[in-house]
């Protein structure tokens, strides 16, 4: 039986972040397999300053995308953006109801964490009868953010209590999150782990040109904040290369946090940068689109990634690590979470322990005194991708799991 699948999200589509791409690379793969695909952005996500997506809805590689609010473009008015939202779940309520096939096996994934939404949807799942499924690529936001007040800890704890427990199915994107929701999901509900998975041909280009200065380019993607990637001892370890001469520039692709509390790692490495003056060699790229990034990460020479031992990388994965990996340039990155599973050192990427800044700084002088072995480890990088990361492949299990639930 084929599958007609309703994704419920408020990420913007289809130029997003790294929640879109991670939504759309196994949608698409639903979508290559033969089922109805439908992702559907309850609220509008665009601004004037980075007006990315104007239609309301499109295709995608076969995914069929609507924003059910009728706009893209978010306004200035707090109240107006409420009703816009309200409208967004309504019309999406309408289309879940409007789509759903005899013929198929009819299924409404969730992607986000919003109480409310998640009652409303389960009700709407439960009145059409659709059978319902969350995806969560990391642990509950307070548990990475901690607790606040008393009163927030109790409510988290409901939250826990309550909320998984309204779901037919879940799958999530690492072992450790499986280990972690078993115990809050019905005991009936089986949780699928679909590892990272990316839409490597979309680094399938030529690279004519490069804008990157002369020298050797290493390159960071990413939001800048809450030291999630370890920006601030990047900086700072580059910056050691710098001083000892050696030709090299951190190319930073992105921008700092939309939450003003989240933006303190980031203003402490624009200080750097311009207290050492380092604005030469240290190039704040700024915000790019997804479509784009392709094109920047393969002007690079290293792709790195210096997350945290901390517990949102030990129950996550970075979804930027495949697209790193699709480029077949070399990565150097740190041996948390899950990573070290998939990725060994000095065979399909370079890896140092976590929050060891030496070990970092020791490792990026080995490969710039040993460049002509680092092509060879981004070959390999690749090989991994595709046989772990590959979209179409995880795709089927997804498609085994859903017609399971």
């Amino acid at each position: 039986m084929k599958l007609n699948v309703c994704i419920v999200t408020t990420n913007p589509v289809p130029i997003g972040n790294a929640a879109t791409n991670r939504i759309l690379s196994w949608a698409r793969g639903l979508a290559e397999l033969g089922h109805q695909v439908h992702y559907l952005c309850v609220k509008p996500t665009e601004s004037g300053l980075k007006y990315y997506n104007k239609n309301v809805e499109g295709d995608y590689k076969g995914v069929k995308y609507k924003y059910t609010s009728d706009t893209t473009l978010k306004s200035s008015i707090i109240i107006l953006n409420l009703i816009y939202q309200m409208i967004g779940i309504l019309k999406a309520s309408i289309f879940i109801k409007n789509s759903r096939l005899t013929t198929h096996k009819n299924i409404i994934i969730f992607y986000g964490l919003d109480f409310l939404k998640i009652f409303y949807f389960f009700f709407i799942s439960k009145f059409y009868h659709y059978k319902y499924v969350l995806e969560s690529t990391e642990y509950p936001s307070h548990l990475i953010y901690g607790y606040k007040k008393y009163i927030r800890e109790i409510g988290f704890k409901l939250y826990n209590f309550i909320v998984y427990r309204l779901f037919d199915g879940m799958f999530v994107i690492t072992y450790t999150l499986k280990d972690y929701y078993k115990s809050l999901v019905r005991k009936k509900i089986k949780i699928e782990v679909i590892p990272m998975t990316v839409e490597y041909d979309r680094f399938d280009i030529k690279v004519n040109s490069n804008p990157f200065p002369a020298g050797f380019n290493i390159v960071y993607c990413g939001t800048m904040q809450d030291n999630k990637d370890g920006i601030e001892d990047l900086v700072d370890a580059v910056s050691s290369l710098i001083n000892q001469h050696f030709e090299v520039n951190l190319i930073l692709i992105g921008n700092k946090s939309t939450n003003v509390g989240r933006n303190n790692e980031y203003d402490r490495v624009i200080k750097k940068i311009t207290v050492e003056n380092l604005k030469k060699k240290i190039l704040m790229w700024g915000e790019v689109p997804s479509t784009e990034m392709p094109f920047l990460l393969k002007c690079a020479d290293l792709l790195v990634l210096m997350r945290p031992d901390n517990i949102q990388s030990r129950g996550g994965f970075p979804t930027k690590l495949g697209e790193y990996l699709s480029t077949k340039k070399p990565v150097l990155l740190t041996s948390v979470g899950e990573i070290p599973f998939y990725m060994h050192d000095c065979y399909n990427a370079f890896l140092v322990p976590p929050g060891d800044k030496k070990s970092f700084i020791e490792k990026l002088e080995y490969i710039l005194n040993n460049r002509n072995l680092i092509s060879n480890i981004g070959q390999n990088g690749y090989s991994t991708m595709l046989k772990y990361f590959n979209y179409s492949c995880q795709a089927k299990f997804l498609d085994k799991y859903l017609r399971s639930v």
